[in-house]
């Protein structure tokens, strides 16, 4: 990864958390896997392991920014 053209994060923001999550919904009802389905039920220790990557130049794009506090 190359720091100079990308951010990577862990989820700071409540919004791109449940766009994950409802991604990973949508996923379990098209598949119906059971691996997505116990992410979900273990969400609190699951959510710690995504990462968010972006390339810099699409930040000023986004509809939310990744960080609550912003």
């Amino acid at each position: 990864a190359n720091p100079d053209s990308i951010v990577w994060q862990r989820f700071e923001s409540a919004h791109w958390e449940q766009i994950c999550k409802e991604l990973i919904v949508q996923h379990v009802q098209e598949t119906g896997s059971e691996f997505a389905e116990k992410m979900l039920t273990e969400w609190e220790l699951e959510r710690g392991k995504f990462w968010q990557v972006i390339p810099k130049e699409m930040l000023t794009r986004l509809k939310h920014p990744l960080k609550d506090a912003a």
